[in-house]
């Protein structure tokens, strides 16, 4: 079932919102307003590379605002219109830029100084998500969900951010998102996840959220979030560059000491062993057959996509590196060895500590 091609919010209302309707983007929408229904969520359009996917769950209502829709619209696969009568006066209170458009001296606020009924088209914006908004907005929030998945949420908050609803929905989208931050989303989530719990944090401006958000993304991020191509995500262009950073320094300063052991234990037979030849050749081998088990050979180059510092310090951490004079003395066959240079399983153990507990979350308030 797609969204209804029309909807009395406000019957009184003075201006009618049309909205598109990509045939995908809400496959199932609300049928009633009381009680408990489950609609499952998919979207498209034109942000349909984020693929924010998931399920709502709406509280039903008495199904007035259910109409026949054009069925040569539905067959041809056309964007289908939505038109959801509202009411002027709800929006210009609710929303700085509504109040711009409606009474700013644009067509729309010219019929409606007029007396007449005016109509805007947001081809651009969610369905779902605006439809949800303009029920809080209107003075009806026993018509809006209980609760939302992360990919509403964050359909919400682009258009809380575009409109400048904060204060007007605050009371619903805080249940929102303490629901969502209380869902303890995996650290291990996708790149589109952690941008879309960033962007609900940042909109909504949840400093705690905001700061676990950003540090796991910085561990758990195999990719360059400034780079994935969201520029329809209302999140800071700074912000995400300082994770990324955070996240490509963890890694280099990992890699570059693997690589710095790697180049060192090659020195031509000429050159001054570290060691010994013998025990030189043990760590050399066992590095190159932790490396290759690894897939890190040849060496990753930043910012080292598919990479998470969560994972590489894991692999580092797990490799044997074992040097012939460790060997020697766990067998007993030596005794009285200290331990040299050649044992470099601890350096890197080190370094890739280090890395990490420099990894740290940012603060909201400081952008």
């Amino acid at each position: 079932m797609k969204l209804p091609n029309s909807c009395n919010i406000d019957p009184d209302g003075d201006l009618v919102l049309i909205l598109l309707d990509h045939g995908d983007t809400c496959e199932r929408v609300v049928k009633h307003l009381k009680g408990n229904i489950t609609l499952s969520l998919s979207q498209s359009g034109s942000r349909a590379k984020r693929s924010l996917n998931g399920q709502v769950k709406v509280t039903p209502s008495e199904s007035s605002h259910a109409v026949a829709r054009k069925s040569s619209d539905a067959e041809d696969g056309q964007p289908q219109e939505i038109r959801l009568n509202v009411s002027s006066k709800h929006l210009t209170l609710a929303s700085p830029v509504f109040k711009t458009l409606l009474r700013g001296g644009f067509a729309e606020s010219k019929d409606l100084n007029k007396g007449l009924a005016a109509e805007v088209r947001l081809p651009e914006d969610h369905p779902a998500a605006l439809w949800l908004l303009l029920y809080i907005i209107h003075g009806q929030p026993k018509r809006a969900p209980d609760w939302v998945d992360l990919g509403m949420l964050t359909e919400v908050a682009v258009l809380v951010d575009k409109y400048e609803l904060h204060e007007a929905t605050e009371i619903i989208t805080d249940t929102w998102c303490t629901i969502i931050e209380n869902a303890k989303y995996k650290a291990t989530c996708s790149p589109n996840q952690h941008l879309q719990l960033i962007c609900v944090s940042w909109v909504f401006r949840k400093p705690k959220m905001f700061f676990k958000r950003t540090h796991l993304a910085m561990r758990y991020s195999d990719r360059d979030l400034a780079a994935e191509g969201v520029t329809d995500l209302p999140i800071p262009i700074e912000v995400l560059e300082k994770v990324d950073h955070a996240r490509t320094r963890a890694l280099g300063l990992c890699l570059g000491k693997v690589q710095g052991f790697y180049t060192q234990y090659l020195k031509k037979p000429s050159d001054s062993s570290i060691c010994s030849a013998y025990c030189d050749t043990m760590v050399l081998g066992a590095l190159m057959k932790g490396l290759a088990a690894e897939n890190l050979v040849p060496f990753p180059v930043s910012p080292y996509k598919g990479i998470s510092y969560s994972k590489l310090s894991e692999a580092l951490s797990g490799m044997v590196l074992s040097s012939l004079c460790e060997a020697l003395v766990g067998m007993n066959l030596v005794s009285n060895l200290t331990k040299k240079q050649c044992s470099i399983k601890n350096a890197l153990n080190r370094t890739v500590r280090e890395a990490g507990l420099a990894l740290k979350g940012l603060k909201l308030d400081e952008f």
